[in-house]
C-alpha cells in the first residue's frame, strides 16, 4: 500500500487519510515513527479512545512494572497513574497486543496526524551523540526509528559491562547479547535504554564513520507530547538530549498564548537564575554530580527530584534538601517491587511542613513563578519546576490559567523538557487544581 499526506502548513505534521485495513503499526511504519509517538500527539486523541481495555489485559509500564488492568480503567488513565503517557505504554514491545486493540475505522476524523522526518547524511567527523544535540533530539530517539536499525546494530557490547534496563536494574552484559535482544527480553526499548544516563557508555561506542555519506532519519519535532496530569490539559510539550530548550514562539491553544518571559531554569545563556553551565552536559559519566552537591540525597541524575534539588540549590540558593540535621535521603521500602525514598517527590509536600515560615514561604493551590509542583501519581510521584503562569480566556469564554513547567523524567526517559499545562479558572481567575497537586514555595537564600 502507498501512503501518502495531505500537506498541510506546519510541514513537521501532515493528516493521513485512513484507508479500509490500515492499521496504527503500518502507518507508523511508513512515515518512520512510531505508534506512541502518533498517539502522543494531541491532535490523534480520538485513536486512544478506540483501545477498549479489559480485566483480563495486562499492561507492561515503562519502568518494567506490570500492570492489570481493572474495570473502568483507561490507557489514559493508567498512563496518569504511573506517571507516564499512553504512547509510551504502546511503544513498550510487549503491549503489542494492546496496540493490536487500535481500531482505526472507529476514528471519527478519517484522518490521523502523522510527523514528516528530516533525513540527513553523515557527514565526516560525525558522532551520534553531537548529531542528536545539534538537531534537538536524544540519541534515543533516533535510535527508537525502525529505519535507523543500521545505527542501533553499531552498538558495540563488547567492552560494556553491564547495562540499565530500568530505572535501578542492572542487566549484566553476556556474550552474543545485542542490544535490541537486551531490550526486547526486559521489556523496554532501545530508545530508553541509550538515553538512561546510566548508560552514557554505550553511546560512545557507536562509531558514525562506518556510516558515512549514508542516511539517518531523524525524529520529527515536536511529537514528545506528554498527556493531562488529572484535570490540568497538557497543550504542549517541549524537549531533547542535552540542548537547552527554549521556545521559538508563542504557544496559542484555545487563545492562549505562553509567555517569553520564562526563566529557562534548563538555559545557561541565562546565568542569574539558570542551572551551572555544564548542567545540560547529558552527564558526561555515570553519576556525574554538580560540585560534589546533589549525590548525597539526589544520586539517580536524570531523575525529577533530582532537577528539582539542583534548581534549589543552584538556583533559588536554599539548601533545605540538604539540611544535615534533616537529610531527605535513604530508603523508606518499597512499593510494588521498587525501591522507595524519602526524598521521592511525592514526599516533598510533607517534608516542607516542617519549614513552613523559614525554609518555606507556603504549600499550596496556587502556582507562581520558580516554585515547585508536585503530583502523587505512581510510586514516586512527579516534581516540576513553574517557569510561568498566566491567566487567559479559552474558545469557550471560560477562564483558564496556563502553567508552564520544566522537569525531568515525566515519560520516565531521564531527559528534560518544557510542559505547558492548562487549569480551570472560578470567576475571580484563581486556578481550579485538582487534590493531589501541590505547588511548594520555597524561600529564596535560606540555609539550615
Amino acid at each position: 500500500m502507498t501512503f501518502t499526506t495531505t500537506q498541510v502548513l506546519d510541514t513537521s505534521h501532515n493528516p493521513y487519510s485512513i484507508q479500509a485495513g490500515d492499521t496504527i503499526v503500518d502507518i507508523a511504519s511508513a512515515f518512520n515513527t512510531s505508534v506512541g509517538r502518533i498517539c502522543n500527539d494531541p491532535a490523534n486523541q480520538d485513536i486512544l479512545a478506540t483501545i477498549s481495555l479489559t480485566t483480563s489485559d495486562q499492561i507492561t509500564l515503562p519502568d518494567g512494572t506490570i500492570h492489570n488492568v481493572k474495570a473502568g480503567e483507561t490507557l489514559q488513565l493508567i498512563a496518569e497513574q504511573a506517571g507516564t503517557s499512553p504512547g509510551a505504554i504502546l511503544d513498550v514491545p510487549i503491549n503489542s497486543d494492546i496496540v493490536g486493540k487500535i481500531d482505526l475505522s472507529k476514528v471519527n476524523s478519517g484522518f490521523v496526524t502523522v510527523p514528516t522526518p528530516e533525513v540527513y547524511t553523515v557527514q565526516a567527523g560525525d558522532t551520534i551523540r553531537k548529531l542528536a544535540q545539534d538537531k534537538h533530539t536524544s540519541v534515543g530517539a533516533i535510535c527508537a526509528l525502525a529505519i535507523n536499525s543500521d545505527v542501533v546494530a553499531l552498538v558495540d557490547l563488547a567492552s560494556i559491562k553491564q547495562i540499565y534496563v530500568h530505572f535501578n536494574t542492572p542487566y549484566l552484559v553476556k556474550p552474543g547479547d545485542t542490544l535490541a535482544g537486551i531490550a526486547a527480553a526486559n521489556a523496554t526499548t532501545v530508545g530508553t535504554i541509550l538515553n538512561r544516563p546510566q548508560n552514557a557508555a554505550l553511546i560512545d561506542t557507536i562509531d558514525l564513520s562506518k556510516l558515512a555519506s549514508r542516511q539517518i532519519t531523524l525524529p520529527a519535532p515536536g511529537l514528545d507530547v506528554s498527556q493531562p496530569v488529572q484535570n490540568g490539559m497538557v497543550v504542549q510539550a517541549k524537549g531533547g538530549a542535552s540542548t537547552p530548550l527554549s521556545s521559538s514562539s508563542p504557544v496559542k491553544v484555545n487563545g492562549v498564548y505562553t509567555s517569553e518571559n520564562r526563566r529557562y531554569y534548563m538555559n545557561p545563556t541565562r546565568p542569574s537564575h539558570s542551572l551551572p553551565q555544564n548542567f545540560l552536559s547529558r552527564f558526561p559519566g555515570k553519576d556525574t554530580v554538580i560540585n560534589g552537591w546533589h549525590s548525597r540525597y539526589f544520586t539517580f541524575p536524570g531523575e525529577c527530584a533530582w532537577y528539582a534539588a539542583n534548581v534549589l540549590h543552584h538556583c533559588l540558593n536554599n539548601d533545605i534538601a540538604d539540611n544535615p540535621k534533616d537529610p531527605w535521603a535513604g530508603v523508606t521500602g518499597t512499593v510494588q517491587g521498587q525501591t522507595t525514598y524519602k526524598g521521592d517527590a511525592k514526599n516533598w509536600p510533607k517534608l516542607c511542613q516542617p519549614y513552613i515560615g523559614t525554609g518555606v514561604q507556603a504549600v499550596n493551590k496556587t502556582p507562581s513563578v520558580g516554585c515547585m509542583v508536585t503530583w502523587q501519581q505512581g510510586i514516586y510521584g512527579h516534581i516540576s519546576v513553574v517557569e510561568d503562569v498566566q491567566a487567559g480566556i479559552d474558545s469557550a469564554g471560560n477562564r483558564v490559567v496556563l502553567v508552564s513547567v520544566s522537569e525531568y523524567n515525566y515519560n520516565n526517559d531521564e531527559m528534560p523538557q518544557y510542559r505547558d499545562i492548562v487549569y480551570p479558572a472560578d470567576s475571580q481567575g484563581t486556578p481550579i487544581i485538582p487534590d493531589g497537586t501541590d505547588f511548594l514555595h520555597f524561600t529564596p537564600n535560606w540555609k539550615p
